[in-house]
C-alpha cells in the first residue's frame, strides 16, 4: 500500500472526528461501525508518517469513543466489530431479497435451483454433502463456498446488465443473502476468526455495485406488483442509482390538493321592479 499524502491523513481524522460527533448525538449502530471500518483501515496502512497533532486527535478521540462503546456493546462478551458489520450487510441483503420476492414470486424458484446446484457442486469438489450447521469446514470448503456464490452472483449481474433479462434480476436477488452470509468463514483451527477491515471494505462495496445495478429495475417490478401491469425494465432503470429512487414517504402537498378554479364575485340580483333586492342586515334592522 502506498503511503499516505498529509492532506490524506488531514481527511481521514475528519472523518473519524464527524462520525463521533456523530454518534454522541444519534447512538447508531450503522454509524458505529463505519467508525470502525475507517479506523481499522486506516491503522492497517502503510507508511503512515503521522504527526504528533494527529495521534493527539486519535487519542482524543478514543477517549470520546469508550463511554458509546460500553453503551451500545455488551461488556462481558467478546466484540467483533467487524464480524457485526458483516451480520448488518447480510441482514440489509436478506431483507431486500425477501421483498423482492413478494413482488416476484419467480425469485423462490430461482433460489431453489441455486441451492441445488451449490450443493452439486459443493459435493463434487468436496467430496461430501454440503451441511451448513455442524462441524467446522476446511479451508478448501471454505473456499468452495465463497468462490461459488461469488460467482453466481458476478454471473447473474452481468447477464442482467448486459440484457435487462428480469429472470437474472431473480438470480441476483436469490443470490444475495447467501452470498453476503459468511458464516463459513468464521471457523478456522484456532477457532474464532475475525475477518479483516479489507475483506469487509471488499464486501460492502460489492454490495453497493450490486444495488447501483439493480435498485431501478427492483422499483419498476414492485410497482408493476401493485399496480397489476406488465413488467418492462429499461435500460435506464438497469443503471439508475439508488440515491434516485423515489421516497413513498415524501407526499407532495401540491398533487394532493384538488385543482379548484378563482373564485369570482357573485352578481347582486335585481328584482323585475328594479329596485334593489334588500340585504339580509337591512331586513334584520327592521324586523
Amino acid at each position: 500500500m502506498d503511503a499516505l499524502t498529509e492532506h490524506e491523513m488531514e481527511v481521514i481524522v475528519q472523518r473519524l472526528e464527524t462520525l463521533v460527533t456523530a454518534l454522541e448525538h444519534d447512538l447508531s449502530t450503522p454509524t458505529l461501525y463505519a467508525f470502525v471500518l475507517l479506523a481499522q483501515e486506516c491503522a492497517g496502512t502503510k507508511k503512515a508518517q503521522y504527526t504528533l497533532a494527529h495521534i493527539r486527535r486519535c487519542l482524543a478521540l478514543a477517549h470520546r469513543m469508550r463511554p458509546i462503546r460500553d453503551r451500545m456493546v455488551s461488556a462481558g462478551g467478546r466484540w467483533t466489530p467487524l464480524h457485526e458489520v458483516g451480520e448488518v450487510l447480510q441482514a440489509e441483503a436478506t431483507r431486500l431479497s425477501s421483498l423482492y420476492g413478494v413482488a416476484r414470486p419467480a425469485c423462490r424458484t430461482a433460489r431453489r435451483e441455486l441451492q441445488q446446484a451449490f450443493h452439486a457442486a459443493f459435493t463434487q469438489a468436496t467430496g461430501k454433502a454440503y451441511q451448513k450447521y455442524g462441524l467446522s469446514l476446511t479451508a478448501t470448503e471454505r473456499t468452495t463456498i465463497t468462490a461459488w456464490w461469488d460467482e453466481a452472483l458476478h454471473t447473474a449481474l452481468v447477464r442482467f446488465q448486459a440484457h435487462g433479462a428480469v429472470e437474472a434480476l431473480d438470480q441476483v436477488m436469490a443470490c444475495l443473502p447467501v452470498w453476503a452470509d459468511r458464516h463459513h468463514e468464521r471457523w478456522s483451527r484456532q477457532g474464532w476468526r475475525e475477518p479483516s477491515a479489507t475483506d469487509v471494505m471488499h464486501l460492502f462495496q460489492d454490495y453497493l455495485m450490486v444495488c447501483e445495478a439493480c435498485l431501478g429495475a427492483v422499483a419498476e417490478i414492485a410497482r408493476a406488483a401493485v399496480t397489476h401491469t406488465p413488467v418492462v425494465i429499461t435500460s435506464r432503470s438497469r443503471r439508475t442509482s439508488s440515491r434516485s429512487i423515489p421516497s413513498r414517504c415524501r407526499p407532495s402537498r401540491l398533487s394532493s390538493a384538488p385543482s379548484r378554479s378563482p373564485r369570482t364575485p357573485r352578481k347582486r340580483s335585481t328584482p323585475s321592479c328594479g329596485k334593489p333586492k334588500p340585504s339580509c342586515n337591512s331586513s334584520s334592522r327592521h324586523s
